[in-house]
């Protein structure tokens, strides 16, 4: 909680600390009222290489897979599905012990924009990986094709070499 003082010194701003004991609720939103960012949508395949490649920040802390909706509760992050159901039956925040509830429960968009932004980049890798593939595959067919043709040719060259020779003999 900040507090803005004035006085002869000028405009002072004080900080508070939360009182001990309690959960924080940073906002004075009913849960019905905060927007949550649509989750983001990864295949079982990105969410796995994500998982081995991205900073535990970006990661559950329950579960230690990447977060398509990251939730923070006391500062921590959670699987927004994953808090939800902990909490359902524990009313503690599974890191701090904290009491606290479902409505203490507020998205991250500072972790969902990171792990959005790796997911982008992972796919822009994926298509540049699919189209060098293309091309190697375009170029080795076409050398296929150079050599199937040289082959034809040398065939020709040879049918026609040994039927001009038998027709000397």
């Amino acid at each position: 909680r900040l507090e803005v003082q004035f006085g002869w010194g000028g405009m002072q701003l004080r900080a508070h600390p939360p009182a001990r004991g309690r959960a924080q609720n940073h906002s004075t939103q009913s849960p019905a009222q905060v927007h949550w960012p649509a989750k983001l949508r990864m295949s079982e395949a990105e969410s796995t290489v994500l998982t081995e490649q991205a900073p535990d920040a970006l990661k559950c802390k329950i579960t230690h897979e990447i977060m398509s909706e990251p939730a923070v509760v006391n500062g921590h992050c959670y699987q927004r599905s994953v808090i939800t159901e902990w909490l359902s039956s524990n009313r503690v925040d599974p890191m701090t012990r904290a009491p606290c509830t479902v409505a203490d429960i507020r998205p991250s968009h500072n972790i969902r924009n990171m792990v959005e932004e790796m997911l982008a980049k992972h796919r822009e890798r994926r298509v540049e990986e699919a189209a060098a593939v293309k091309a190697a595959a375009e170029a080795a067919g076409a050398a296929g094709c150079r050599v199937a043709e040289a082959m034809a040719e040398g065939k020709e060259l040879l049918s026609s070499s040994s039927s001009s020779s038998s027709s000397s003999s």
